[in-house]
């Protein structure tokens, strides 16, 4: 019985210890971490929110598609179906740290970044007001 209870005490203290660790790491390298999302966003490719659907033989008739194309200099090309066409649309990026979390700001709408991987990025935005959910974003990122 105190072995059990042991190990539930070490396992605390050892979760403790991670989180302790974890949140100093994210405070110290909050513009590493925003250079290592900033790098994942621009390449050569876009990150698609819906799959794009065209007419065959066509470059602008479509059926659906969203995407967003992030440039270094902070342009970005947002791309979607519109009324059966290709809708090509210039906008803005950047990308800060609030001291909690990284945000991107995709022209006048700023999202929380909630996990970027090689090929997966997911967004988030909640009302500032109520906190609740209002839009979760999750693109792919398909190479050109």
């Amino acid at each position: 019985m105190i072995g059990g209870k042991l190990s539930c005490v070490v396992a605390v203290l050892f979760g403790l210890a991670n989180s302790a660790f974890a949140q100093i790491d994210h405070a110290t390298t909050d513009s590493d971490s925003i250079r290592v999302v900033e790098d994942s966003l621009v390449r050569d490719g876009e990150w698609v929110l819906e799959r794009w659907e065209t007419f065959m033989g066509s470059s602008t008739d479509c059926r659906g598609g969203f995407s967003y194309q992030f440039k270094e200099d902070g342009q970005l090309t947002i791309r979607e179906c519109i009324d059966s066409r290709t809708v090509t649309t210039p906008a803005t990026w950047a990308i800060e740290s609030d001291g909690v979390a990284n945000l991107i700001s995709l022209s006048d709408r700023a999202y929380e970044i909630v996990s970027v991987g090689e090929d997966t990025l997911v967004l988030r935005r909640q009302d500032e007001d109520s906190g609740k959910l209002v839009e979760e974003l999750e693109l792919v990122f398909l190479r050109d």
